[in-house]
């Protein structure tokens, strides 16, 4: 069954177009974001788009809001890549009693509506996280072979990890493998027979549970379809911290081993304090092609991202932006603290 329906949609902006009329077969690919996250899956669409050319491709973004500049800036990129982009205005009111922090905030559950929403109107749909950047055909991904399993995602990490995730959640089956929630290959079908949204509804409501959770989403989405998972090819979800600039325990990975590159962590590709960084530049070239490249990357707001900025500046000898993001940074901390 559903858990949402679909008046949870209070306002649908469409631009169709297709890249050929004769190809029956079309590409769904869905994004939930709300206003901060919105560069990244504008890009991020972008991306697929660009390296998918010979694809028939809809994309389906949801959203809790849609300034005006994007609108019009989707409009024109579905003009110019024969895309159609659907774009989907969401009460998520609803969702406000779910659990939350200052890193994820209700927008990490978009994805449930997406699944209930495209039962019985797509067969399967491709969920793609907003800061996530595509290099190469999708088509092999989409076309995976589900083996009546409710999705196919890429896991994360190593075994070892697995095993602390089971233990954690209280799930031995997880030991077998441990998935990141950024891609997700969806059988709406299968999704609703196993009644997946409900059921992770209700463990997100339980107390107990929720305090073992650390990612909230994710954490309930591997409990959900725990033996019901295909596990995908890590090509399609290399997950890589801008943070881990600032240290030296991690390498970088090396262009052409991902398809889907996933800046995981609170630091982005289109904050402007870490849009240098090489590893970015699969976000900044997409960004530099779109209809968004005059768009202003986004400044530091939250005491967080002050705190990150500076740090960030230092690494690359700005010294005086750095003062500058750490004098902001004790400034915002003062305030809160009176």
């Amino acid at each position: 069954m559903r858990y949402f329906d679909d008046d949870i949609v209070v306002e649908t902006i469409s631009f169709t177009h297709v890249r050929d009329a004769a190809l029956q077969d079309m590409m769904t690919i869905c994004y939930g974001t709300d206003g901060s996250f919105m560069p990244g899956a504008a890009v991020s669409a972008f991306s697929v788009a660009a390296e998918n050319p010979g694809i028939n491709i809809a994309f389906h973004i949801f959203t809790n809001g849609l300034e005006e500049a994007y609108r019009t800036r989707f409009a024109a990129f579905a003009e110019e890549q024969k895309v159609t982009v659907v774009l989907y205005v969401i009460n998520s009111d609803l969702l406000k009693s779910l659990p939350q922090n200052k890193l994820w905030s209700t927008a990490i559950y978009y994805r449930f509506i997406i699944a209930d929403f495209f039962y019985q109107k797509r067969d399967r749909i491709l969920y793609i996280d907003s800061d996530i950047v595509c290099t190469g055909s999708l088509e092999p991904l989409f076309t995976t072979n589900l083996q009546d399993n409710i999705v196919a995602a890429v896991t994360e990490r190593d075994s070892q990890w697995w095993q602390s995730r089971a233990s954690r959640l209280g799930e031995p089956e997880l030991s077998a493998g441990y998935y990141n929630s950024g891609v997700l290959l969806i059988d709406t079908q299968r999704w609703f027979e196993e009644n997946a949204t409900p059921r992770a509804i209700e463990r997100l409501q339980d107390a107990q549970l929720v305090a073992r959770l650390t990612y909230f989403d994710q954490d309930v989405l591997n409990l959900t379809t725990c033996g019901k998972t295909c596990f995908l090819d890590k090509k399609y979800n290399v997950q890589y911290s801008l943070n881990y600039e600032l240290g030296s325990k991690h390498s970088r990975p090396e262009q052409g081993s991902y398809t889907l590159l996933h800046y995981i962590g609170p630091t982005k590709p289109w904050h402007q304090y870490a849009s240098r960084y090489a590893i970015s530049a699969s976000y900044t070239r997409a960004k530099a092609a779109s209809p968004w490249r005059d768009l202003p990357y986004q400044l530091p707001l939250s005491s967080m991202q002050l705190r990150y900025a500076a740090k960030h500046c230092f690494k690359q000898k700005r010294w005086l932006s750095g003062l500058k993001y750490y004098a902001l940074y004790f400034k915002a901390k003062l305030v809160r603290s009176c």
